[in-house]
């Protein structure tokens, strides 16, 4: 009896235990975000109710030390950022912020000591080190004479930027504690494209005058452009806190969290820019991007509108607004729109001469027609099928495509000519960049040309990988990772999570991962096939993929150029997707009208792949039992 009210009485304590933490970690969050927001009283408060409870909190003595140090309450301030250090002295930022507000607070000797601590642990404050040097054993003068800033300015504003760098280096070696010398060095280099060498300047000029907003907005971003995002984010903050309307340190928070997949904490930062800045246009657009994330499409189409009613000649944000209607399926609308992507600054495609543009309806029988590759290799194996379709209205197709994808494409059964150059224009009558085909066409959700399959694996090469693969089990190629870029920013995925997929009896997992990804084989503790170091390593790309695929009984991967070679060569495929995923996959549906074989998983909550792989396994240990139980099924080595 004892024994079993001991144990109700600690699972009692653990629960409310539990609650707590998760009560903590809810102010803890509302505080940061107020805090983000320039609502420094509630930010405050918030903090202040989390150490009520847990006193040595690290977090919250954190956040709660730089938002007094930043008001200038710097006393109050020291000791939460001293406690924040003693219970995580892992943490970098814990270090430099504690330093600086002894710096801050004229107590050099201890700063030193800090600092001195620190680089034991492998976290460097140089920039303070120099300083505390200098005050500590120099009497040199720490103001330039007027005459020199003037000239300083006069040399920055007419343009002589190699001028004004000498005269700042000049400046900052004689006065070292002067600040605005060296936030307009670390600004001459910024601007000269030596972000790295800018680096030491901003932090100086943030150092010396903690009080100036821009200074800390400055090195917030020479950060994240070296890639130091936590860094970066700190910054930002600190900048926020001194001064919360600041637009623009709002607006580059926003686009920092968006990068990093932080899409709510994005859309409070943009939408605070906007509150402080009403006709801020570029925050408007990169709010759309971010609601687009969250599936808010409405939200996101109001705020496009409000960037192009403010900046109609901006292409970039006319293509953006075309994402809403394409993932509603309503590619009338959306393929229009879907037109300015050539027209953008940083379009991937030549816009094609006015005078060679197919209306769509004209006579092509006996006319030459050139259309040009665009975008990444999974684009060009999607929308190739629109290059039969051409000709069989009677014109002579040349398709311009890397020389990568000429042998792949030259299985589809058409006569497209294939090359890797433009012509000048005199030798036809039609051009078009490849992904403007389907508006051409009037593609429609009903009309878009579903084909079961259109390219084709080498015979050769299929039997030839399928004397290396067993007859005996259900084979599955997996793919988990797409080339690292802004695009396939929540796309992937890592491969443990094929770890429980791999315990379904009777099935092995064969690796379909080239380039980026592979190293993660390293760390798995399940089986995996790899089919060697030789696979597609000539010019050519996708021969051998292609045929490993053909000799697969399912095809799991991420949305990469894997999941669109699977559908066109008409492989059963499951594709996992993000929450809102690119356009072409369009919401809610489990099947693509572009891919009959095709199935998609979808995460049902942003970041969510735990679900999705707990789908498939569902399904995937039910389609393997019928294929096992089926007569003439793979246990006999057939499908």
């Amino acid at each position: 009896v004892i024994n079993a009210r001991q144990f109700f009485l600690k699972l009692l304590e653990r629960i409310l235990k539990n609650a707590m933490n998760r009560d903590i970690e809810k102010m803890l969050q509302q505080g940061i975000t107020a805090h983000r927001a320039g609502r420094l009283q509630d930010a405050e408060n918030f903090y202040r109710n989390i150490l009520h409870y847990q006193p040595k909190h690290p977090v919250a003595n954190y956040y709660l030390g730089k938002l007094t140090v930043a008001a200038n309450r710097i006393a109050e301030g020291l000791p939460m950022l001293q406690t924040a250090l003693e219970v995580n002295p892992e943490n970098r930022s814990y270090w430099s912020s504690y330093s600086d507000a002894l710096f801050q607070n004229k107590q050099f000797e201890e700063a030193k000591k800090v600092v001195k601590a620190a680089r034991k642990r492998g976290f460097d404050n140089t920039e303070l080190e120099r300083l505390l040097l200098h005050l500590t054993n120099s009497a040199a003068p720490t103001e330039p004479a007027q005459s020199q800033l003037d000239s300083l300015l006069d040399l920055y504003n007419t343009g002589k930027h190699n001028d004004a760098e000498k005269l700042a280096q000049s400046i900052t070696a004689i006065y070292p504690t002067h600040p605005f010398s060296w936030r307009l060095l670390g600004v001459l280099l910024r601007q000269a494209g030596r972000t790295a060498d800018s680096l030491h300047a901003m932090q100086m000029g943030a150092l010396l005058d903690p009080q100036n907003p821009e200074a800390h907005s400055n090195l917030g971003v020479t950060l994240k452009e070296l890639g130091r995002l936590e860094d970066a984010i700190a910054s930002y903050e600190q900048a926020i806190v001194l001064k919360p309307d600041f637009a623009q340190a709002h607006y580059n928070l926003g686009n920092l969290l968006r990068e990093s997949g932080r899409f709510e904490e994005a859309v409070n930062q943009y939408t605070q820019a906007i509150l402080s800045n009403p006709n801020f246009f570029e925050a408007y657009n990169n709010l759309g991007e971010s609601q687009l994330e969250l599936g808010r499409l409405d939200h996101a189409e109001l705020s496009y509108k409000q960037a192009i009613a403010m900046r109609p000649n901006i292409a970039e944000y006319r293509f953006n607004s075309s994402i809403v209607p394409l993932l509603k399926g309503n590619l009338n609308e959306g393929l229009m729109l879907y037109e300015y992507r050539l027209r953008k600054e940083d379009n991937t495609a030549p816009l094609p001469n006015s005078e060679l543009t197919w209306d769509g309806s004209s006579e092509l029988k006996g006319k030459s027609f050139l259309i040009y590759e665009e975008q990444g290799l999974g684009d060009i194996i999607q929308f190739s099928r629109y290059l039969t379709i051409i000709e069989n209205k009677g014109a002579l197709v040349t398709f311009k495509v890397t020389s990568r994808l000429h042998k792949l494409l030259k299985t589809m059964k058409n006569n497209v000519r294939l090359t890797e150059t433009y012509t000048d224009g005199s030798e036809i009558d039609f051009e078009a960049p490849l992904m403007s085909l389907p508006l051409m066409l009037k593609t429609d959700i009903s009309t878009i040309p579903s084909l079961n399959s259109y390219l084709y694996a080498d015979p050769k090469k299929v039997a030839s990988f399928s004397k290396e693969l067993s007859e005996e089990k259900f084979k599955i190629g997996i793919c988990w990772q797409g080339a690292i870029s802004k695009i396939d920013v929540g796309r992937s995925f890592p491969l443990t999570l094929f770890g429980e997929i791999s315990e379904i009896p009777n099935t092995e997992l064969i690796s379909l991962q080239k380039g980026a990804g592979e190293s993660q084989v390293e760390s798995i503790d399940f089986k995996l096939i790899n089919l060697g170091p030789n696979i597609d390593t000539e010019h050519d790309a996708f021969l051998d993929t292609a045929a490993i695929m053909v000799n697969c009984d399912l095809i799991i991967t991420s949305d990469t150029a894997i999941a669109h070679l699977a559908g066109a060569l008409g492989c059963p495929v499951w594709v996992a997707l993000k929450y809102v995923p690119d356009w072409r996959w369009m919401l809610q549906t489990s099947d693509s009208p572009w891919y009959p074989s095709m199935r998609l998983y979808r995460q049902s909550k942003l970041g969510d792949w735990i679900t999705v792989f707990y789908k498939m396994k569902q399904d995937l240990a039910e389609l393997v039992e019928k294929k096992l139980n089926k007569p003439g099924s793979i246990a006999n080595g057939k499908l």
